[in-house]
């Protein structure tokens, strides 16, 4: 695309095209149907002059998949569809004054939780609110208040500057504040400081915040092994669909020291760092212009990174092997 996509929208009908492009047409056949709903949700509150214009072009669109002709596809969805389609999409425009809390997105669902996900949420909550027992008895009034990312901060900073992440989503936040300062003990910077973003945004279900809205990153730390292992899938596809460029995640895989207030670890879905990869793999096909950077933390402050990639990026090999 030759802009950025700043909506929800935007995105879903950049990964279709880029799919199309690269030839994988299985994944984009998929994402299209989910397309197609959203324009089908969009087109009510549409003009009916726009809506008499793109309806030939959806006609197209559909006789072109029918013969196969799937960069023609790509061609309509692009330079036809996107420019009478994006503008009912945008998203309210944001403030970036660092007093401004914004609580809520126009843009954004919540993720259909389990039941057990839901329970899980809830007893989090609660954590939050009233302290934790640990497994070796002591009691935690402060809960979950750590900033989480704070000791691979060093790290970030560089791969946000590779990646030229202006705007970021924590996801799972728990109580980190992003515009407080001493975050980087040395030059008493906050984190938006530190890492020179122009605006984070901050997602807790568990404390009623959700800021969730398209930005360059997504990064998430010690929040997947706290998820029911049936809704993983949900949560990092709702992960993807707010992430243009990047998705930064450290997983802890190793049982916990806190405890749920039913006795049970809260570490939940502890797997192997193979088993998070893979998981990664297959959804990431999807979203193939975001890349992907998994940490796994096989003890306290012991992490091993997985090279950065894409989809994009396996399709772009000489070689059919791809090792990372």
């Amino acid at each position: 695309m030759k802009q950025q996509s700043t909506s929800v929208f935007g995105v879903a009908l950049e990964s279709v095209v880029n799919a199309y492009r690269l030839g994988m047409e299985g994944q984009a056949s998929d994402q299209l149907t989910k397309l197609i709903d959203m324009i089908g949700a969009l087109l009510p509150a549409a003009p009916r002059e726009l809506v008499l214009k793109i309806h030939p072009f959806l006609a197209e669109a559909l006789a072109a998949i029918e013969r196969k002709d799937y960069l023609w596809v790509a061609d309509l969805l692009e330079y036809e569809i996107a420019p009478l389609m994006l503008p009912l999409s945008a998203p309210t425009v944001l403030s970036t004054t660092n007093d401004q809390q914004n609580t809520s997105s126009d843009t954004t669902m919540s993720p259909q939780f389990s039941n057990k996900g839901r329970k899980l949420i809830s007893m989090y909550a609660t954590m939050a609110k009233e302290g934790y027992e640990r497994v070796d008895h002591s009691k935690v009034q402060d809960a979950f208040n750590d900033f989480e990312l704070k000791s691979y901060r060093e790290n970030i900073r560089a791969i946000f500057q590779q990646q030229d992440i202006k705007t970021a989503l924590d996801y799972g936040c728990g109580g980190a504040d992003w515009r407080a300062c001493g975050f980087d003990p040395a030059s008493g910077q906050s984190a938006i400081d530190y890492f020179h973003l122009e605006q984070a945004y901050r997602y807790e279900p568990a404390r009623d915040l959700d800021e969730r809205r398209l930005v360059d990153c997504v990064i998430s730390f010690d929040v997947l092994e706290h998820i029911f292992i049936a809704d993983v899938p949900v949560v990092l596809r709702d992960m993807f669909s707010y992430a243009r460029k990047l998705l930064l995640l450290n997983v802890a895989c190793y049982p916990a020291a806190a405890k749920l207030p039913n006795g049970e670890n809260a570490h939940v879905t502890v797997r192997d760092p193979l088993w998070w990869k893979g998981m990664l793999d297959c959804i990431s096909v999807d979203y193939p212009c975001v890349g992907v950077y998994l940490m796994c933390s096989t003890g306290w402050c012991d992490s091993t990174a997985y090279p950065l990639w894409s989809a994009e990026m396996w399709q772009q090999e000489a070689t059919f092997v791809i090792n990372f």
